[in-house]
C-alpha cells in the first residue's frame, strides 16, 4: 500500500473521530505526509495509542501506521530519544534500540523494573534484555505494524527522561596527557 493510499485510509478513520486536522503538521488528514497524524507538542507529554483493534471492526486502521525510514530519522533527530539507533531486522522491518551500564547486576534489574513500570502505563512493551552482568539493552518496535510508530518513540523518549542516575556507572574520564 502506497503512502498516498494509507494516508487517505487514515484520513477517514481519523474523520471518523471527529478530527478534523493532522496537529502534527496542521493539515487536513488526507494531506499529511506524516502518517501518525498525532498531537503536536514533547512527545513525553503524548500517550501511546493503540494500534489494534478494542472493538470488533474488521476495518480498524488505529491511527498508528508504520513510520518510513524517512520519518523515523526525522523523528530520530528532533532530540528527544538521544541515544536510540534505527536498526532494520532481516525482514526489512525498522527497530530502535538502546544500551544501558548499571553499576551491577541488581541496577540492571532494577532499571528493568524502572521501564517495565512505564511499559504498563502506556500499554507499549519493549524487549528488555539483561546482557553480561550490568548492561541493559532495550529494543522498541510495533508488532503489529511490523515497524516503528510514533508509540516507539514516545515509548523511548519516556525511558530517556525517566530518572536512573541512581543505577547507571559514571562514564570513565579520559586519561589525557599533560606535561
Amino acid at each position: 500500500m502506497s503512502a498516498h493510499v494509507t494516508c487517505r485510509v487514515v484520513a477517514r478513520q481519523v474523520v471518523a473521530h471527529g478530527i478534523t486536522r493532522c496537529k502534527t503538521f496542521n493539515r487536513s488528514p488526507a494531506k499529511c505526509r506524516f502518517i501518525a497524524c498525532s498531537s503536536s507538542g514533547p512527545l513525553t507529554e503524548k500517550r501511546c495509542e493503540p494500534c489494534e483493534p478494542t472493538t470488533g471492526s474488521l476495518d480498524y486502521m488505529g491511527l498508528c501506521m508504520a513510520l518510513s525510514k524517512d520519518e523515523a530519522e526525522a523523528l530520530l533527530s528532533q532530540g528527544e530519544v538521544d541515544g536510540w539507533e534505527l536498526r532494520e531486522d532481516d525482514k526489512q522491518r525498522l527497530h530502535m534500540r538502546r544500551h544501558w551500564r548499571t553499576k551491577n547486576f541488581v541496577k540492571a534489574l532494577e532499571l528493568c523494573k524502572r521501564f517495565g513500570s512505564i511499559a504498563e502505563e502506556e500499554n507499549h512493551h519493549p524487549d528488555l534484555h539483561i546482557t553480561g552482568w550490568n548492561q541493559v539493552l532495550v529494543e522498541v518496535w510495533t508488532h503489529a505494524r511490523d515497524g516503528l510508530t510514533e508509540n516507539d518513540f514516545i515509548l523511548a523518549a519516556k525511558l530517556n527522561k525517566l530518572p536512573k542516575e541512581d543505577l547507571l556507572r559514571k562514564p570513565k574520564k579520559k586519561l589525557t596527557d599533560t606535561y
